[in-house]
């Protein structure tokens, strides 16, 4: 596919949802000037009630004309009311439905200011999560990240950073996120429904953590005692106005009901806390389990497979959600001290629906962690959908696990960084074949160098964690991701540059040795840059010696045109060079940032020295 109409393509979504986007706009338009006029008409008819009101007190002759005007205007108002509030609801709706199409557009645009950024807790020690730009600002997972529960987000994290060699689990979340790609209008909703209670994400673990709480042991029996003297009062007290019992019979009764609500009032104040912090999740998890539950097709069977949680017809998530939100609802009347005792004096209603929590509590408890999963699952997936569908140039790659050692290999064609804009990004063809394999890739400052690197690594967790890359065609065998590209000194712990750097290149040594799992993939830039020339050098050359005799093929790009002589000295084959060079037009330096054989043959410090004003000649220069 060329970049035409590669192009063409990103031209035509970026089209269509502009002018979705101006529809959705014209019906907000018009529902709010409807909103408008239902508000006036609220008023209008409340404004001729209260008018008809003193016609009907006054007037006796004609008070049965001024009764039913009232009661006309009554069901009106109340009429008016139900249609505002749909019409609210109607209006919110357009509101997250075209915020999310104009989130989708910044996607397409890599417009980083207006996508959403969650607060990521970068891994500490992570072999590559820094390295490749997975995580943080202008990431890897800021383009991603569709999810609206944290499970979601922790589901698409560990898909990134911790991928697990498993044959059947991968060709699994390929084709689910091949039929995900294929129906947008489901992956909106879902983000949709969620929206449309809160913008805050589901924490599941928050909503695990507070259902861990069990209900005083006590509380259940006494809810028995206080119903029954409940009860016993209550037909006590019939008895004394039909039969004449004495009234000492029925108060008593009740006043033992009373002493028993007072004394365990302090235990169920906790249950109303916990009730009302998770009233909220409870109805966002309502509206989205009941939207996954819909979604059953012969066309979409590993959707389906996810789905299968929500699909018992007895006991169905969306259901267990409707019942434990009214038991919330019931629960919040404490938030008002007043009500709370007057109702609590009619009935035992604290009991009777603390002890529902506890009986909701309890099943939930083993239920939920499983459609909590299944719905991480399923929006990790979709995150890795909405990539593919904005980008229908990107393909599916073909991972190979458990190759013989000379067979691990990657090649790739057309491969650039999806983080990159379409119109800058640059491509390129790569090969690399057989355990113990190198490519040193030398070049010119700012030539492509480290982009390269990160350009292949960042598409490998792409492939790795299910889900399509940019690339015409992308082959690979698993490996383990380790990076050294962006290395930090560290005041707190005491270390230089050097330091950490020589700490990261033993961490890649020691992970290649280990020959029980799968290869290492090295992505090192501008190995040993923190020491002189000389030193860096000597320790670059046995170094990458060492690294051709492990568990490992690597990238490796330096400065330091010496070290490219290593390749003449090892097997033929096994380590191989590459470079990015600039082109010198009208006196102004330009790159194309394509990879070529061989190692390069120009230089360009000197000449961005001059280019920046820096006291350079051009006799220094030669």
């Amino acid at each position: 596919m060329n970049n035409q109409m590669k192009d063409q393509m990103k031209d035509d979504q970026t089209i269509s949802l502009t002018r979705l986007i101006r529809l959705l706009n014209m019906k907000i338009q018009q529902a709010e000037a409807a909103n408008r006029q239902l508000i006036r008409l609220r008023i209008l008819v409340f404004s001729f009630g209260l008018l008809f009101i003193p016609a009907a007190l006054f007037q006796t002759s004609l008070r049965t004309l001024w009764y039913a005007l009232i009661l006309t205007c009554l069901v009106l108002f109340v009429f008016l009311v139900i249609r505002h509030e749909r019409l609210r609801g109607e209006i919110r709706r357009l509101w997250q439905w075209r915020k999310i199409k104009e989130t989708h557009l910044a996607r397409i645009r890599l417009d980083w200011d207006q996508l959403p950024m969650k607060n990521y807790a970068v891994p500490p020690q992570h072999p590559y999560a820094r390295d490749l730009d997975i995580i943080g600002e202008h990431s890897l997972l800021q383009l991603l990240d569709t999810t609206t529960s944290t499970r979601g987000t922790r589901f698409l994290m560990d898909w990134l950073l911790y991928p697990k060699e498993s044959p059947g689990d991968l060709k699994r979340r390929q084709r689910l996120v091949l039929e995900l790609k294929r129906i947008p209008l489901f992956r909106d909703k879902l983000t949709l429904e969620a929206s449309m209670v809160s913008d805050r994400e589901i924490n599941g673990e928050e909503i695990l953590a507070r259902l861990q709480h069990p209900l005083s042991p006590w509380i259940p029996r006494a809810n028995k005692w206080a119903v029954s003297f409940w009860l016993l009062s209550i037909l006590l007290f019939v008895g004394w106005i039909r039969f004449s019992i004495p009234p000492i019979l029925w108060s008593s009764a009740y006043l033992a009901y009373l002493l028993i609500f007072f004394s365990f009032l302090p235990s169920m104040a906790p249950v109303f806390s916990r009730s009302s912090s998770l009233q909220l999740e409870f109805r966002k998890l309502e509206a989205v389990f009941l939207h996954l539950e819909r979604k059953v097709s012969a066309r979409t069977p590993e959707l389906a497979r996810c789905c299968a949680p929500f699909q018992d017809a007895q006991g169905r998530p969306s259901l267990c959600m409707k019942r434990i939100s009214r038991v919330c609802d019931a629960l919040s009347i404490q938030g008002n001290a007043l009500v709370h005792v007057g109702v609590n004096l009619l009935c035992p209603w604290d009991f009777f629906f603390t002890c529902r929590w506890e009986k909701l509590r309890r099943h939930m408890l083993t239920e939920i962690p499983l459609w909590l999963d299944a719905l991480g699952e399923v929006e990790a997936a979709s995150a890795l959908a909405t990539l593919a569908a904005h980008n229908p140039d990107y393909k599916l790659p073909n991972l190979e696990i458990d190759r013989e050692p000379s067979q691990v290999s990657i090649r790739v064609e057309d491969m650039g960084h999806p983080c990159l804009p379409a119109e800058k990004r640059k491509t390129n063809c790569f090969s690399l074949q057989g355990i113990g394999s190198l490519a040193l890739v030398t070049g010119s400052n700012m030539s492509g160098k480290s982009t390269f690197l990160r350009t292949l690594g960042i598409n490998l967790c792409l492939a790795q964690a299910g889900g399509f890359v940019c690339a015409s065609s992308f082959q690979s065998s698993w490996f383990r991701i380790y990076g050294c590209l962006r290395i930090n000194d560290s005041v707190t712990e005491g270390l230089s540059y050097f330091y950490a750097e020589v700490k990261r290149l033993k961490s890649i040594l020691d992970a290649a040795r280990n020959r029980n799992a799968p290869p290492v993939l090295a992505l090192i830039d501008e190995i040993f840059k923190g020491t002189n020339n000389r030193e860096r050098v000597i320790g670059s050359t046995h170094y990458l010696r060492e690294l051709t005799h492990n568990n490992l093929m690597g990238l490796i790009s330096t400065h330091d045109l010496e070290v490219t002589r290593i390749s003449d000295q090892e097997e033929e084959g096994k380590i191989v060079n590459f470079h990015f060079q600039e082109i010198i037009e009208a006196g102004q330096m330009k790159f194309d940032y394509l990879l070529r054989p061989g190692i390069c043959p120009t230089t360009n410090a000197l000449k961005i020295m001059q280019l920046e004003g820096l006291p350079v000649t051009e006799g220094d220069r030669e």
